[in-house]
């Protein structure tokens, strides 16, 4: 972990203080919690989301029941 400071607004304080003690974590606990979270949220690492749409093929017009085989077994 790396130590920083950070300058808040009193309500912000407040506010983190009043989490972190409904928790019972540290203030610095709660602010790395909702950091992670932000950041999670913002940058897609969902494993699932990363192959979201992989199988996902352009839409024909032909592309129908009675065209299948045509198109699975043509050469």
């Amino acid at each position: 972990m790396r130590r920083m400071q950070v300058v808040l607004e009193e309500w912000q304080y407040e506010v983190l203080r009043a989490a972190a003690q409904r928790e019972g974590k540290s203030v610095s606990a709660v602010l790395r919690q909702i950091i992670t979270s932000q950041i999670r949220k913002t940058s897609n690492q969902d494993p699932l989301l990363e192959v979201a749409g992989i199988a996902q093929a352009p839409p024909e017009k032909d592309l129908c029941s009675e065209t299948i085989d045509e198109r699975l077994y043509k050469a």
